[in-house]
């Protein structure tokens, strides 16, 4: 059965300190992509070329177009060269403010979606700087309806359902007012100095009613209560014409009707009760057009019409019953071209098509029967360029395509049919800069990308081509096991199945393809248990099983089918115990419980049903030392609690029942050191304590209390054990006495910053959190600093889902990191000043989000994007120290790399960094509070 793919995108955010020395061009590289680093293989050659680039809407701001795509913020000057990439980030809500662009971003590097963080750009990657990061970097954050007054821009401000106003010169940004929990501001609009909103605020006993700003916390006000009481006029369609504000809004009297509003109460009133009495005229698609708004509007007698008002009672009036009698024509789409209004109308007879209108009724008129008879050539997306209208319509024998109209039939005309034939392009996004249109359309070779038009068919072009479609074969759970790389690879022809390299291109092969065809085994919990080679995989005829492989496609078997049939054992939390791989399955009679395999059908068995029957202890988070497993356990009568086994059912025994009786216990970080085991356990009354056991699981003592915050034990460095626990960072010998914080608020709380805790040259590497956002920290115990300011400023260079483990490769520390001009890349530390890029390996501000950093041998493997899609790459280990002018660094087969890589494999499947050690995460059912351990990272 074919799986879906769901591709994880790491982002990780760095400042380059020094230039690298010049290295040489390793064979294998793709054009251009200079450095030590190669490119070993492209597993999946594959394009897809209609994958489309998702592009937003256009902006013009300065001299500058605009636009957001799959990929990031995007500039245009009209010319496929001019078309560059300026910053891989997401984007949201573009806004022209007095010439700069403002927009939006959850500095995700992929995705549109509503962020927290406040940017503005000048069209260069230097000057496209963050300005406020407002709220955590959190989902439930984010900043919206982002609108100019003047020369000041104005937004809301949501977390966890509370609202506030900010207001933003681009250098300073401001919080205006609370406005409440829940009250959904919305319908942002300027009218000369002032900003009108409407918002519900039932606390304050009115309904959704129109509301004012200029700027301070007293001028934020309600205008009117039009519908008094906590019921509401639900005010929309808010719009500006010279300095009035036109709206529709309803009242129980006249039903919903045209308002106008010059921000006092007073000023607020019913312009004209079009459908007399409590029935409603509902009017929309208000355009302003030489200070007359036009709209639409529906009375009983003349249906939906083309409206004008010049705001009295006596100049709102009906223009033209285009559908005479009680059938509308529905007007939609106005724009004002020139001075002009145009339109879409529907008559019988003609169908849906374009119209214009000078406001009388001689005046409005059809401008072509583009599609002739009753048919309906349906326009959309009226766009006016200088005195030129643009618009995606319907013509018969060519599809939806791009038209233009003068305001005559014989001006109005087809541009181009860029998807030849009867296809459609369906262009979307029209907007207008630099004297030309630009817009999105599709063309089955491309996809949806950005187009622009000069209104002739010679230079209607494409401007770039921005998702090649390059087929990705997303390498995953790295792993080296004498000297040979395996890993899971994805291609067309054989689905996502094991794999092997040595570096070479020639060398790196499918294994065996298990699920034959194109349908995948997929791979995973790749894990070296002596010279074998365990992992799980998918089959039809067995289901997810356990299965073994030494390398060669015959010696690639089925260890056992746990859960007969095609039903699936699901193995998981595979761990060598120093050659006998331990791991948890599920079969209906046990349910989910700890197992054993020694390699042979045989061997694999069951070591104990610690929640007897067909209940689950469901054992998780297993961690090997001193020839005895830990790991936590469900029982009935104890709840989820620490065990051991020593690989026999009589000897998996509880170690410690810290909640006594029936309630679980919360379990982290357990580390190894000085001869014992510590661990972080949370007990209902006293918190989160530090506990020490024998290495044989006797004797629990209490070492540390810390209450409230949740330490976690991360790295031993020097007979030092360093903690977190979200906020600080904390060291211990071993006792209470000894273990003290070295620094409190330098980390990330609840929005980590990614990354991990890792020892290079003796010294503590971290991703810290102050002023400059996440970036590179170090400490040697005594103290905590700042390492790096990888992206100078507030923009962090490290978020949770975005930054991999830092590795440790001998005495340097690799990782990937954004350093706000190259975008995110492989780099390098030694834990001092020599922090730097090792190799742009995407062009310009593209992303290449290396990770997985996995050393075999001479070689260090991960997996990147670049021009190939996300493909497996490798740098030579003396390679990567003669970047660094370090002394070279023997290839060497020591033993180290297998486990090395075994730990970075796990690490590769979404986990945070304390999972080195094995971390006891307790589970929501568990009923205390758990630190959430990422899943498995999937395509």
């Amino acid at each position: 059965m074919m799986q879906s793919y769901m591709k994880l995108w790491i982002f990780v955010t760095v400042l380059v300190c020094s230039s690298l020395s010049q290295a040489p061009v390793v064979q294998g590289n793709p054009p251009g992509k200079e450095g030590p680093a190669f490119l070993v293989k492209d597993i999946n050659a594959t394009f897809d070329a209609a994958a489309g680039a998702s592009v937003g809407r256009f902006g013009e701001a300065g001299d500058v177009v605009f636009f957001n795509a799959i990929n990031g913020l995007w500039r245009t000057d009209g010319t496929p060269a001019g078309t560059t990439l300026i910053k891989q980030i997401g984007v949201s809500e573009l806004t022209n403010v007095n010439g700069a662009l403002f927009f939006a971003s959850s500095n995700h590097e992929s995705t549109s979606a509503p962020g927290s963080r406040l940017w503005k750009s000048d069209g260069t990657a230097a000057g496209t700087v963050m300005i406020a990061a407002i709220g955590p970097p959190a989902t439930r954050s984010h900043i919206a309806s982002l609108t100019a007054v003047k020369d000041t821009l104005y937004f809301f401000h949501s977390l966890d359902g509370s609202y506030t106003l900010w207001k933003s010169d681009g250098t300073t940004t401001n919080v205006v007012t609370s406005l409440g929990f829940r009250v959904f501001p919305s319908n942002l609009t300027a009218a000369g100095d002032t900003l009108f909103f409407t918002i519900n605020r039932p606390d304050l006993g009115v309904g959704t009613e129109l509301w004012k700003s200029n700027g301070t916390e007293a001028g934020t006000v309600l205008v009117k209560d039009i519908n008094p009481g906590t019921n509401s006029s639900f005010p929309s369609d808010l719009t500006d014409v010279n300095g009035t504000l036109f709206f529709r809004a309803f009242h129980p009297d006249y039903g919903t009707e045209l308002w106008k509003s010059d921000g006092t109460a007073a000023g607020t009133v019913l312009v004209k009760d079009i459908n007399p009495g409590p029935a409603s005229s509902g009017p929309i698609n208000f355009t302003a057009v030489n200070g007359t708004l036009f709209f639409s509007a529906f009375r009983p007698e003349t249906g939906y019409e083309l409206w004008k008002t010049d705001g009295t009672e006596a100049g709102t009036v009906l223009i033209r019953d285009i559908e005479v009698g009680a059938g509308s024509s529905g007007p939609s789409d106005l724009a004002n071209v020139n001075g002009t209004l145009s339109f879409v109308a529907f008559q019988t007879g003609t169908g849906r098509e374009l119209w214009r209108s000078d406001g009388t009724p001689q005046g409005t008129v059809l401008v072509k029967d583009i599609l002739p008879g009753d048919g309906s050539s349906s326009p959309v997306s009226l766009t006016p360029v200088g005195g030129t209208l643009f618009f995606s319509a319907f013509g018969s024998g060519i599809g939806v395509e791009l038209w233009k109209s003068d305001g005559t039939a014989q001006g109005t005309m087809l541009v181009g049919d860029l998807n030849a034939g009867p296809g459609d392009s369906n262009p979307m996004n029209l907007a207008a800069g630099h004297g030309k249109l630009f817009f999105t359309a599709f063309r089955p070779d491309v996809g949806r990308e950005p187009w622009v038009s000069d209104g002739t068919a010679a230079n209607t072009v494409l401007l770039k081509n921005v998702n090649s479609g390059a087929g990705s074969s997303f390498p995953n759970d790295l792993i080296g096991l004498k000297n040979t790389l395996f890993f899971s690879a994805l291609t067309a022809s054989a689905g996502d199945e094991l794999w092997k390299s040595d570096g070479t291109d020639k060398r790196t092969v499918m294994v065996k393809d298990i699920t034959p065809g194109a349908g995948s085994s997929e791979p995973q919990w790749l894990t070296a248990a002596g010279k074998t080679l365990f992992f799980t995989a998918f089959s039809p005829d067995t289901g997810r099983e356990l299965w073994k492989s030494d390398g060669t496609a015959d010696g690639t078997v089925l260890v056992r089918d746990i859960y007969s049939g095609a039903g699936s054992s699901s193995p998981v939390n595979l761990i060598d115990a120093n050659g006998t791989l331990f791991f948890t399955a599920f079969r209906p009679d046990t349910g989910r419980e700890l197992w054993k395999s020694d390699g042979t059908a045989d061997g694999t068995v069951l070591v104990k049903d610690i929640n007897p029957g067909a209940g689950s202890s469901s054992p998780s988070e297993l961690f090997y030392v001193n020839r005895t497993l830990f790991f936590r356990a469900f029982h009935p009568s104890t709840g989820t609690e620490l065990w051991k086994s020593d690989g026999t059912a009589g000897g998996t025994v509880l170690v410690a029942d810290f909640n006594a009786g029936p309630t679980s216990t919360g379990l982290n970080g357990l580390i190894d050191f000085k001869d014992a085991i510590f661990v972080t356990v949370f007990r209902l009354g006293t918190g989160y304590e530090l506990w020490s056991i024998d290495r044989t699981g006797a004797g629990p003592m209490l070492v540390k209390g810390f209450g409230s915050r949740a330490a976690v034990s991360e790295v031993v460095i020097d007979n030092v054990l360093f903690l977190q626990d979200g906020r600080g960072l904390w060291r211990s010998d071993g006792t209470g006495v000894g273990t003290t914080l070295i620094r409190d608020s330098i980390l990330s709380g609840a929005s980590p910053c990614g990354g991990s805790f890792t020892a290079v040259n003796g010294i503590l590497v971290f991703p810290g959190r102050d002023a400059r956002g996440c970036e590179l920290w170090w400490s040697h115990g005594i103290t905590a600093d700042l390492l790096t300011d990888i992206y100078p400023g507030p923009p962090s260079s490290m978020w949770q889902y975005s930054t991999g483990p830092f590795t440790p490769i001998n005495d340097l520390v690799l990782f990937g990191a954004d350093d706000g001009v190259n975008g995110l890349e492989l780099w390098a530390t030694d834990g001092t000043s020599t922090t730097r890029m090792v190799q742009n390996i995407a062009e310009g501000a593209a992303w290449s989000t290396p990770l997985s950093f996995t050393p075999v041998g001479r070689l260090v493997f991960f997996s990147a994007d670049s021009d190939s899609g996300r493909e497996l790459w490798a740098i030579s280990r003396s390679d990567l120290h003669r970047a660094f002018n370090r002394p070279r660094d023997d290839d060497n087969d020591d033993g180290q790399d297998d486990k090395t890589s075994r730990r970075d494999s796990r690490r590769s499947r979404g986990r945070s960094s304390s999972d080195e050690f094995r971390a006891f995460v307790a589970t929501p059912e568990d009923g205390v509070p758990a630190v959430a351990a990422p899943e498995r990272t999937t395509r």
